[in-house]
């Protein structure tokens, strides 16, 4: 359910112009969202949040199915970037649901957007009615690119979801569609997608000779973004294979065209993946600096998982410095913020069955390991990141600005 907010006061008038406003606000810095003022909209967003649920409690309760979708579209990123996934989902259903006719571009945005938020629940099914229905609407519509990336957003739910054979359908009759546009940036988009279902299939060389077909076309238009997610890809596919120069050479350039790009969020995974490259060649100091600079970035935009990724990465350092007490207590505050994210929402895995975590319950033994994965689960994080950056590479509590907290959804 929705949070139920008071209706604004003022009488109808004043709450169709309170809920115009906050339209206004939220389509103008929907843009920023994609951009180098990425964290500058988010806090904008996050601080209005309540208006903004109050604009679409309004709407919701006196039909304004336009406005509703207007303003629900256009905050799914918000959403899905600062965790309130299963809330935006919920506003999403409310405004789909109300029986006033809209634009059909209008619906078709709003389906695409419930879609992405439940592919992120990982809400296989349901993002599937979402995206069919965006899809029925862009062929109402006749616009053959909404149609493609349609496609594209239900072959990567149904590879998700485990239906192979779906997703292959929907991937070719995508790329066939773009490259008869002539859309090069599309029929990149596409060799993406197939790349990365030959990856997740093993199909290593398959993958790695889409990448590089993506990365090739990306290049020959300029695309930067299309450019930054090929090298990407490639570079977690040849790191998969071992080749950890190329692996490395790919991640660098991949993390100078998001910086260019201002996207904080593909920077500190690129930093994140820098770091395991670092620690797996036995440099855990560099691979400890790199680590902080993605939490850096992953603080900055309230990202709790990336959080937890890279506590699960300092664990790792810790256990390769002998400080095996220290990498269960991180482990610990990885597995209690992700409790947080994941309350009410299916399991995603836990960090505590992987090979490194093995490791350090060997090293400590059964009773010792869970006593300190207590003791972390207690600590509040900014304490817990703190005091092992303190431990493994001598940095300060105050290195991270205003310290690392990591804003988690309530």
């Amino acid at each position: 359910m929705t949070p139920e907010i008071a209706p604004k006061p003022g009488g109808e008038q004043a709450g169709l112009q309170h809920a115009l406003q906050y339209v206004a606000l939220a389509e103008s810095l929907e843009p920023e969202l994609w951009g180098p003022n990425l964290v500058r909209a988010l806090d904008s967003l996050e601080q209005e949040h309540d208006n903004l649920r109050t604009a679409l409690c309004w709407c919701v309760n006196h039909g304004e199915a336009a406005i509703a979708l207007r303003l629900s579209a256009s905050l799914w990123r918000f959403w899905q970037l600062r965790g309130h996934l299963a809330e935006g989902l919920n506003w999403l259903d409310e405004a789909l649901a109300l029986p006033k006719a809209v634009p059909t571009e209008l619906r078709a945005r709003g389906l695409e957007a419930a879609g992405n938020l439940a592919r992120s629940l990982g809400r296989y099914e349901k993002a599937t009615v979402f995206y069919a229905g965006s899809l029925q609407a862009r062929l109402k519509l006749g616009d053959k690119r909404g149609i493609a990336l349609a496609l594209t957003n239900l072959g990567v739910v149904a590879q998700l979801g485990g239906n192979d054979d779906a997703s292959v359908a929907h991937h070719d009759a995508s790329f066939e569609l773009f490259r008869e546009l002539g859309d090069p940036a599309g029929v990149g988009l596409s060799l993406i997608t197939l790349g990365t279902m030959a990856q997740l299939q093993g199909r290593t060389a398959s993958a790695r000779a889409l990448y590089e077909e993506s990365l090739a076309l990306f290049r020959a238009v300029s695309d930067t973004r299309g450019i930054a997610a090929s090298l990407n890809n490639l570079a977690n596919t040849v790191s998969e294979a071992g080749e950890f120069a190329a692996a490395r050479s790919y991640y660098e350039e991949a993390l100078n065209y998001f910086r260019e790009l201002g996207d904080a969020g593909e920077e500190a995974a690129c930093l994140k993946n820098l770091a395991l490259m670092d620690l797996n060649a036995g440099a855990p100091n560099d691979a400890c600096r790199l680590c902080q600079q993605s939490l850096e970035l992953f603080d900055e935009l309230a990202d709790g998982r990336g959080v937890a990724a890279c506590l699960d990465i300092l664990a790792r350092i810790a256990h390769a410095k002998h400080e095996d007490e220290l990498a269960a207590r991180i482990l610990g505050a990885a597995e209690g913020l992700r409790d947080v994210l994941l309350s009410g929402l299916p399991a995603t895995g836990t960090s505590l069955t992987s090979e490194p975590s093995l490791a350090i319950r060997e090293v400590l033994g059964e009773e010792h390991f869970a006593e300190c994965l207590v003791e972390g689960r207690m600590m509040s994080l900014a304490d817990v990141i703190s005091s092992a950056l303190s431990a493994l590479q001598g940095a300060r509590a105050d290195d991270l600005e205003g310290g690392t907290h990591a804003q988690v959804p309530g």
